[in-house]
């Protein structure tokens, strides 16, 4: 399979659907090819002919191109960049779901077998979600969660991806993330996202209807306690006289911040709060299907662009994976546990909130299309590739465990997902 980058018709008739980046793109279709672009993402053509013939590079990490567009003095110049990475990071999403009625002192012992395990298979980095233990599931809080792992953790980065910021306090929120990058030795992304489980902000007597703005106060005030002395500020959630964080973080002059968003206007705000020179990205939801993650991609890119920002260093994705000998194996070992995992899901209202499907549950084969990466190695490998090179995405967030499912299976996609499908994804991607 080659290196290629999906092609859409914006203006006029020029319209590719797939282009290789390989010596024929060039010769055949003129493709004006640099660097240091910054933005990456799908390529849109604009205009009605093909460029001029340039220049490829690239460096160690893997090719980066940009396509340039030139034409006439009455119609601009029309470039995206897509990045094509030859080595791909792994990031083990811990999921910290489970039944009231379990021995959760057993539970959390098996996440701390699944990050050892995951660490000596090659992954650099764990992560934990966030939602309050009330009603049929109990989950285990995500900093607290990390600061507990974070003794087998070693050398990994700990994020949460994510923690409903609203329906927490930003002081509350700053010192408990500084004290995780201190104790993971400035290893820390605090990932954040505004929320859509209604309940939630019921049960915290918080109006679920001003979340975004509660959000946004949050987000600005964490990091001017993390970055400054004293803070004054005056907002319509939170107000600070002269606060000073006397727990600041070990990353100066702050930890990388992960921002979630499930539509367009939300990964659009994602870009704009983004600093990507300090690590900072977008990371899609796995409730998405692959098609809108690719459509999201584009927004999160363009917006950057617009705004003069590069691409994060790293491109997170968040992904559901379930590796096993062959499809049909991975489908039986998972399939009722990924359907217990969304039926409780559905019943929050993510199907005719979120994910606009239009009835409260779906049945198992329409969660798993486009929405779980399920299969042998090689199957996984070929739609994570995909996957790459339609966003542009670096580092994999793989969700490998759902509610109620058993260790072994658990710990059998860690493995081969960084023994074997791993490698065949940098190989695909060299």
């Amino acid at each position: 399979m080659r290196n290629r980058v999906r092609v859409q018709q914006i203006d006029g008739n020029f319209d590719i659907a797939w282009i290789g980046f390989r010596k024929m793109a060039v010769q055949k279709f003129g493709l004006r090819i640099d660097q240091n672009d910054p933005c990456g993402g799908i390529v849109k053509l604009s205009g009605d002919r093909p460029p001029k013939i340039a220049r490829s590079t690239g460096d160690d990490n893997g090719l980066i191109f940009k396509i340039q567009f030139g034409f006439s003095q009455s119609r601009p110049i029309v470039y995206r960049q897509f990045t094509v990475r030859g080595k791909m990071q792994l990031t083990l999403f811990i999921n910290t779901e489970h039944k009231p009625g379990d021995a959760l002192d057993q539970r959390f012992a098996e996440h701390i077998e699944q990050v050892k395990i995951a660490r000596q298979a090659g992954f650099d980095g764990i992560a934990v979600g966030n939602h309050l233990s009330f009603g049929s599931t109990a989950w285990f809080p995500p900093i607290e969660t990390l600061i507990g792992l974070a003794g087998e953790a070693r050398g990994m980065s700990l994020a949460t991806c994510m923690l409903v910021l609203p329906l927490f306090h930003p002081l509350h929120v700053a010192q408990q993330a500084a004290l995780l990058d201190i104790v993971s030795g400035g290893k820390a992304i605090l990932g954040v996202a505004p929320g859509w489980t209604a309940d939630e902000f019921r049960v915290m007597q918080l109006d679920h209807g001003r979340r975004f703005s509660r959000y946004a106060e949050s987000v600005e005030l964490i990091q001017r306690l993390w970055t400054e002395q004293r803070v004054d500020y005056s907002g319509k959630h939170f107000q600070a006289d002269e606060l000073a964080l006397s727990l600041k973080p070990l990353q100066q002059p702050r930890p990388p911040m992960w921002y979630g968003g499930s539509v367009t206007a939300s990964v659009a705000r994602a870009a704009r709060l983004a600093d990507t020179a300090l690590g900072d990205s977008w990371v899609a939801s796995s409730h998405l299907v692959g098609s809108v993650i690719t459509e999201q991609a584009a927004v999160f890119c363009d917006t950057l662009a617009g705004l003069g920002k590069p691409m994060p260093a790293e491109f997170p994705l968040l992904r559901n994976v379930v590796v096993g000998l062959d499809r049909a194996t991975a489908l039986r070992d998972a399939g009722p546990f990924i359907a217990a995992s969304y039926q409780v899901f559905g019943k929050w209202g993510l199907f005719t909130d979120v994910v606009g499907s239009g009835k409260p549950q779906l049945d198992l084969d329409e969660l798993i299309d486009g929405r779980v990466i399920l299969g042998s190695p090689e199957e996984c490998a070929d739609e994570l590739v995909h996957l790459a090179q339609a966003t542009g995405f670096t580092r994999l967030v793989a969700r490998v465990h759902w509610l109620g499912m058993d260790q072994r299976q658990v710990l059998r996609t860690i493995e081969l997902l960084a023994g074997h499908v791993l490698p065949l994804i940098e190989k695909e991607l060299a």
